[in-house]
């Protein structure tokens, strides 16, 4: 039988996601419009209020219709416009987002981090007729619309005008304009919202379609979670946005959570680690949401001592699997005498999924599996767990999950192929993901279909490894992937050593020492300066693939 959420199931409304924002009288979250919300964490006399959200993302709309030639198309996506927005986070963001769905266009974020071939894929593939750009993003941009065709014309930076390009200021002398309300279930869930492309394992990145009901539906079953409307006093949550605001961690969470609630958010435009860190003392952060990569280094950076980091009480982990190790120590740096309860919860999701699928409950915690649980479903979500012929498996047994519920994508941007692949016959959503989920009701995520190593008919999971690895005090971070010799798959470690003196063999016996044999680093270790990753933490093993072929001799088989 499929495994339900237990949570209550809320009364989902028929609206719009801007509805859902600014004027749905079933609001639980009332706060004063008039005090900052967007405060930027480089210059805090740069700051938004819920006020001056909604009139600036309705003067925007209008400055996209009358301006960049936008038009509402109706609840038909076929004739819907695109305007991409590649840019680091800026206090502005939250504006382009909201500003081009109050137009009726769909939003799409880019990673800014983009070369030419992957910023023109996903300019060519979602048909974005509008681009917002940065001083840094600008360069790669003109080379991409020369190849495509897009005038300067439809360019706005957010850094000003400049070489004839016009600034985003230019969208906001116009006068507000009202969107289109949508009150039909069916219109809101089959009308798309924002493009996300994900960084996709193999091939070419796809867009995920979600829809105006993903993002109502997800962000009350989210805040039904994180925000409880239970009655207790608890003190009012003030937030440090550094994750990218392309990523749908950052699009659910703040673009959406923090408009809904009023806490307030300091958006951090250009990332370091030591910024970090400042602004958590500097602003008293007591709610932080990361991603894997970031929690190594707060658990094993020496940094961390020279802040006073004590605000933080909350810790969200997402993006890809946390480490007991890693998320333990995090613990032992904001809560060093365990006496304040500070707590890091991990959520797992997909951009197929919303982002969240499953969330720990504000005062919940994995307290059994040590912080490696990624929660109980959301309200609304379903999921069933099966074996590799397709059978259910029983609770606790360990497969690949599926899920289903108004939180779930309709499937690929102009890619039937792909979304008919996702999806099972009968409407599930194939995560690719293997876990297994325990008497609690406790997800617990093992690693990626797709990157189980076979090693003499053993499933090798690499986060597994990686997750022991971690726990030496040689290894500041690491990633593993299979290799093939004489046909055959072989776990490689390639590690970030934490020291000039750690050698192979440590390393190696670490893990024999420690796993079955068949988990040994037969493919051998090799030593790298990072692990390469995307913005959410997820490491790309797809370029250390790539890396391992390059490598013009066949290493020697470790024998332990």
């Amino acid at each position: 039988m499929p495994l339900f959420s237990g949570r209550p199931t809320p009364s989902f409304p028929n609206v719009d996601l801007l509805t859902y924002l600014f004027d749905d009288p079933r609001t639980l979250y009332p706060h004063d419009l008039n005090t900052p919300l967007f405060i930027s964490s480089s210059n805090t006399s740069n700051f938004l209020t819920g006020n001056s959200i909604e009139n600036l993302s309705r003067r925007l709309g209008k400055g996209l219709r009358d301006l960049a030639g936008i038009r509402d198309h109706g609840g038909n996506d076929a004739g819907k416009d695109v305007v991409l927005c590649t840019s680091t986070n800026h206090l502005l963001y939250p504006i382009c987002m909201l500003g081009t769905i109050c137009a009726g266009a769909i939003f799409s974020g880019a990673n800014p981090g983009y070369g030419e071939s992957e910023l023109t894929h996903q300019l060519r593939d979602s048909g974005a007729k509008v681009i917002f750009a940065s001083a840094s993003t600008l360069p790669t941009v003109l080379l991409c619309t020369e190849k495509l065709g897009i005038p300067k014309s439809q360019i706005f930076l957010f850094d000003g005008p400049r070489d004839g390009i016009r600034g985003i200021e230019s969208l906001f002398d116009n006068d507000r304009m009202e969107w289109r309300r949508i009150s039909t279930y069916e219109e809101m869930a089959n009308s798309t919202a924002v493009l996300l492309y994900s960084s996709g394992t193999t091939g070419l990145s796809k867009g995920c379609r979600i829809t105006h009901q993903n993002l109502v539906c997800g962000g009350i079953s989210c805040l039904q979670c994180s925000d409880p409307t239970d009655g207790r006093i608890r003190p009012k949550k003030t937030y440090l946005a550094f994750l990218p605001l392309y990523h749908i961690l950052g699009q659910l969470y703040y673009c959406v959570g923090s408009v809904k609630t009023g806490n307030t958010t300091y958006i951090m435009e250009d990332f370091t680690f030591p910024g970090l860190l400042a602004s958590i003392e500097k602003f008293r952060i007591n709610f932080l949401v990361i991603v894997p990569p970031i929690a190594v280094l707060i658990a094993k950076s020496p940094l961390t001592k020279k802040y006073d980091l004590s605000s933080v009480q909350y810790v969200l982990s997402g993006g890809a699997p946390l480490s007991a190790e890693a998320g333990l120590g995090v613990e032992r740096v904001f809560d060093p005498t365990g006496k304040k309860g500070a707590r890091i919860t991990q959520v797992w999701g997909l951009s197929e999924t919303t982002g969240a699928a499953t969330f720990f409950d504000l005062d919940d915690y994995d307290d059994e599996g040590k912080r490696e649980g990624v929660g109980k479903l959301i309200s609304g979500v379903s999921a069933m767990i099966i074996s590799d012929d397709g059978k259910e498996v029983a609770q606790g047994e360990r497969g690949e999950i599926l899920v289903r519920g108004p939180t779930i994508f309709p499937g690929y941007w102009r890619n039937e192929k792909a979304t008919k692949e996702t999806f099972t016959r009968d409407g599930w959503l194939k995560t690719g993901d293997i876990g297994y989920m325990t008497k609690k009701d406790v997800l617990f995520i093992v690693d990626r279909k797709k990157e189980l190593i076979k090693v003499k008919g053993f499933q090798v999971a690499p986060a597994e490894l990686e997750a022991t690895l971690l726990e030496s005090h040689d290894v500041d971070d690491v990633a593993v992937i299979g290799i093939k010799i004489d046909d055959a798959e072989h776990p490689r470690a390639y590690i970030v050593p934490a020291h000039p003196n750690v050698k192979a063999e440590d390393v190696q016996k670490w893990v024999s020492d420690r796993l079955a044999p068949y988990k040994r680093l037969t493919g051998g270790v090799r030593f790298v300066k990072s692990i390469p990753k995307s913005a959410s933490g997820k490491i790309l093993r797809k370029d250390l693939k790539a890396e391992a072929a390059r490598e013009s001799s066949t290493p020697a088989i470790a024998k332990l």
